[in-house]
């Protein structure tokens, strides 16, 4: 995969990236098969190889934006809940007490 692919499959939504990782996965099981047909051996197992790592690419780039999803989505109910607490809160002024020798 060359870099101007995973760039353009940074892009990519979490559902084109599963749709994508399927691809892959069906890529592989046929080269898979072809391997162990023993034809073309050589060419297919570099092809494997680079299916995988392909793969590989898609899946991380899935699982980061998963991750991403949910640390955003944690932010602002942690936003949400510091306001509602903020609202909730009496304000009142604090008194010193004096310190008696």
């Amino acid at each position: 995969m060359k870099k101007t692919d995973l760039k353009a499959i940074k892009e990519l939504t979490i559902k084109d990236l599963s749709v994508k990782a399927e691809v892959f996965r069906k890529e592989l099981a046929d080269l898979s098969l072809a391997v162990l047909d023993k034809t073309n051996k050589g060419k297919d197992v570099k092809l494997a190889f680079k299916k995988r790592k392909d793969l590989a690419q898609v899946l991380t780039v899935m699982r980061q934006k998963e991750l991403v999803a949910g640390l955003e989505s944690r932010a602002e109910q942690l936003t949400s809940e510091l306001a509602n607490q903020e609202e909730e809160k009496p304000k009142t002024k604090r008194v010193r007490k004096e310190k008696t020798s």
